[in-house]
């Protein structure tokens, strides 16, 4: 329940039709908490001396198939002439709702929360043309019936919430702004892309680079920024992306610079954004399509031309690695100085445009993989303190079979390619660990050297093959 006053309770009730209800009415609540569970029930009791309801603060219980709620009266409606309900989950949808569903000729209208769960769940997407409106079109391959039905369960609590679907909203006198933080995984992302104009190819190259380079888990989309004309040129806007950005936390940011938007004479939009670190890395028919922070449009940009920039280079320091025992001298954009097989791996756009961070000896710097080849085979030698003597043994194994089938470990990089090496020290930590690396087919020729090797039955056993779905940086180390 929720009040709406100082003195928490709900003004007087003006509606003479709620002092009429009895216990087996049916009416429609509406949900305070955004309308989530909002839709019919079954009065069945008023907790009250009378047992009437005497005005809007009047406590009522209501049934849902066997569920019982309790609301205020003043959150209850009576069912209006020409009221249309879904067909089979018996929802009111054209009440207290703010968003509209549109296919072929068919309205139908859902709160926001509700059409974020749809979204999330690859069922509708955003229209783009005009926020402010927020009209939703079907997916292909889906269907009404199936909105309904997945509105249904929702409302019954029968769907779990969507993963990390969070909605970003700002307010201030003079103007509004919106948009929703996500996983970047979910289809949200991809149907916000395909909404803009970009094709299924282009969709699915930017989509794998930004899981390579967005350094969250999370992704941000600014959906609308709108200001009133008489309110222009006083700062609003900043105050609204200040606040969309400070909500979105860490996650990077995708928005495109509506072309359409009336703005005031002089006032580039573009040049705004970009002022705010966000940089353009698409051109679609509404608008330059942008991301913040700046430095992940080069890599995006790339993307969207079906160029792929391998990530080959780390940032490594001595002076961190002689600091401990496992040799915690590369960087890591989510975890500081670490390890090798949990550093971050960089383009070549990304070098020349990020700066190096602090170490204790202030001997940060760029290296390639094959430059690190010596401080591998050192690193191999630091392990015997951190690692069981079992395993540390398999690893000084398998590092000396890969020596002995090469001359040089610059060899593996000039026949297979720097990944490949890579991949190889991965899977060497793999195995002094006790775990196992992901692969991923056509990522490097990890398996075909291996298999090379005299022991190749036993270090294979460390490589656990996926499916991508997406490009990764590097194979993952599991547990």
């Amino acid at each position: 329940m929720n009040t709406q006053n100082e003195a928490g309770k709900l003004p007087q009730s003006s509606n003479d039709w709620r002092s009429t209800l009895v216990a087996g009415a049916e009416v429609y609540w509406t949900d305070p908490n955004d309308g989530i569970c909002s839709g019919h029930r079954t009065i069945a009791e008023i907790v009250s001396d009378s047992g009437k309801i005497e005005s809007d603060e009047t406590v009522v219980r209501l049934n849902d198939n066997g569920s019982v709620t309790e609301a205020f009266a003043g959150e209850l409606s009576a069912l209006q002439p020409g009221e249309r309900k879904l067909s089979e989950v018996g929802l009111v949808v054209n009440q207290g709702a703010d968003c509209t569903i549109m296919e072929n000729g068919e309205t139908l209208s859902v709160s926001s929360a509700i059409a974020g769960q749809l979204v999330d769940r690859g069922l509708i997407y955003d229209q783009g043309d005009d926020p402010a409106a927020k009209m939703y079109h079907i997916v292909d391959g889906h269907s009404f019936a199936e909105v309904e039905k997945a509105i249904g369960e929702f409302a019954a609590g029968k769907l779990p919430k969507a993963r990390n679907y969070r909605p970003l909203h700002a307010w201030t006198v003079g103007g509004s702004a919106e948009g929703y933080v996500v996983d970047l995984g979910a289809i949200n992302v991809k149907n916000w892309l395909a909404g803009q104009g970009l094709d299924d190819s282009e969709v699915e190259r930017v989509v794998s680079s930004m899981h390579v380079s967005v350094g969250s888990k999370e992704i941000a989309v600014l959906k609308s920024i709108n200001v009133d004309d008489d309110m222009r040129g006083g700062g609003i806007g900043n105050d609204l992306l200040n606040q969309i950005l400070g909500d979105a936390g860490s996650a990077a940011v995708l928005l495109v610079a509506d072309r359409a938007e009336s703005q005031e004479d002089g006032f580039d939009l573009k040049a705004w954004y970009e002022r705010n670190d966000f940089a353009q890395f698409a051109d679609v028919s509404t608008g330059p399509m942008m991301i913040r922070p700046a430095s992940l449009a080069a890599g995006l940009s790339s993307a969207m031309q079906g160029k792929v920039q391998e990530k080959q280079y780390l940032i490594f320091s001595q002076s961190e690695a002689e600091a401990t025992t496992i040799r915690e001298g590369f960087w890591s954009n989510e975890h500081g100085w670490c390890d090798f097989t949990e550093a971050t791996y960089f383009t070549e756009a990304e070098r020349a445009a990020l700066s190096l961070p602090e170490s204790a000896g202030r001997d940060a710097k760029w290296v390639s993989a094959e430059e690190m080849a010596p401080f591998f085979k050192e690193q191999n030698q630091h392990a015997a303190g951190a690692i069981a003597s079992a395993r540390l043994s398999a690893g000084t194994q398998f590092f000396q079979e890969l020596l002995d089938s090469v001359e040089t470990l610059d060899g593996i990089v000039e026949q297979h390619g720097s990944r490949t090496l890579c991949d190889l020290m991965y899977l060497q930590n793999a195995i002094m660990k006790g775990c196992f690396i992901d692969h991923y087919e056509g990522e490097s020729s990890v398996r075909d050297v291996v298999k090379a090797l005299p022991s190749a039955e036993r270090w294979l056993a460390s490589v656990q093959v996926q499916e991508a779905e997406h490009t990764p940086s590097a194979p993952s180390l599991d547990m």
